[in-house]
């Protein structure tokens, strides 16, 4: 029976897996769908200036940390864009993927993780949960624990000072036009 579990978590990762990189794709390339699904780990209403460009709907910038996109003169998608030749660079398995929304409140801004990399660490924790519970060795189930939340403890800091960062430099961004 565990075994049944074991290859369904197996069959799942590898799915979530081709789901990441469909979504990293389609995060790059502004596909709105990615950007509004993902478990919300930020969120906030900031009084950034609304664009007062009316072409700005059709303008996209890439900036130090981030590429933005105006999907129309109210909506702004953004990500931190990949840095391949910086070898001091931490790349992290959960990139945040930001939207900003202009409404008579002011700018709300949120940011996501990935749906296919949460769901691709969900389903190896489940199989290695399973996996070690067979064997009956508990020393090897928390080492994959302690795997997990040592990932999640240094990217999600990281990637919210990006996301920070890709703010500020969104500001800038406005305050020329």
């Amino acid at each position: 029976m565990n075994a049944d579990f074991f290859f369904i978590a197996g069959y799942l990762g590898a799915a979530a897996f081709f789901l990441g990189i469909t979504e990293m794709i389609g995060v790059q390339y502004f596909w709105k769908i990615f950007y509004s699904h993902g478990i919300r780990i930020y969120s906030d209403v900031s009084p950034l200036p609304r664009p007062t460009d009316k072409n700005i709907a059709v303008k996209s910038f890439k900036v130090d940390e981030g590429k933005f996109e105006f999907i129309s003169p109210n909506e702004c998608l953004f990500i931190s864009h990949p840095h391949f030749l910086q070898i001091f660079r931490f790349h992290t398995p959960f990139p945040y993927k930001g939207s900003v929304i202009w409404t008579e409140k002011g700018a709300s801004i949120s940011g996501r993780l990935p749906i296919g990399t949460t769901l691709f660490f969900l389903f190896w924790l489940i199989g290695w949960s399973i996996g070690t519970f067979k064997l009956n060795d508990i020393s090897f189930f928390l080492t994959g624990i302690l795997f997990i939340g040592v990932m999640i403890a240094i990217s999600l800091p990281i990637e919210r000072k990006r996301m920070i960062q890709m703010i500020d430099e969104l500001k800038l961004i406005l305050n020329e036009k």
